[in-house]
């Protein structure tokens, strides 16, 4: 038997995505009520698998990013 290597899971990648794509619009000057609204209309779930309010903005982009790997 090989050695299992570590690559990044397919929910971490989304993950990454999704947060370059809030620290984006964040930095565009966006604020956490506007970014709701766009995570919305995009049709993205939200943390829990609903909906994006302001507080959950803020909560994504305060919590430490997950790391991105998996074994196979």
């Amino acid at each position: 038997m090989g050695t299992q290597r570590a690559r990044p899971s397919r929910l971490a990648q989304l993950e990454q995505r999704l947060r370059a794509d809030i620290d984006a619009l964040r930095a565009s000057g966006l604020s956490f009520n506007a970014i709701a609204a766009v995570l919305n209309r995009r049709g993205i779930p939200g943390l829990q698998g609903g909906r994006w309010y302001a507080a959950t903005v803020r909560r994504a982009l305060n919590s430490p990013p997950q790391p991105a790997t998996a074994f196979n």
